[in-house]
């Protein structure tokens, strides 16, 4: 391989980099190619058009809570940065006290800046910690 081509490789990796910065779309191969939904800004709307996604963004998060004992209860999470419009999310139970309960969790959307999370369990805890994900259009802020 000459030196002239191995520049021309990095040319495209530097293109890449420029791109890494909070709230800005990098395209990746393999990255979000298609989705599924019933409107084209709120991805948390159900439907059936298959949607070729736009400037999007990813936000994961941890959510804990300590509690007198309970059952059930609500846990609410604010995006680090507000999406452009609700988001497709999801989370699921990562820890408990006591450890190793079984919990049911239901995320709901509240907004584009944030959602809340139902869960359940059938023995009383006084912590949890529970995993979120939201993927959704890049917000303004």
């Amino acid at each position: 391989m000459s030196d002239e081509n191995e520049q021309d490789d990095f040319e495209g990796f530097e293109d890449f980099l420029s791109g890494l910065q909070p709230g800005r779309k990098v395209t990746l191969g393999g990255g979000l190619r298609y989705r599924e939904g019933g409107d084209a800004r709120d991805w948390s709307a159900p439907g059936q058009t298959k949607r070729v996604p736009g400037d999007w963004m990813m936000q994961i998060g941890v959510r804990s809570d300590t509690f007198a004992a309970a059952t059930s209860g609500m846990v609410e999470v604010s995006f680090p940065q507000a999406f452009g419009d609700p988001p497709w999310i999801m989370a699921c139970p990562v820890n408990t006290l006591p450890a190793f309960q079984d919990v049911r969790v239901l995320p709901t959307i509240a907004s584009a800046a944030g959602l809340e999370i139902y869960w359940h369990s059938s023995v009383n805890l006084t912590y949890i910690e529970i995993a979120w994900m939201a993927i959704g259009p890049i917000g303004t802020g």
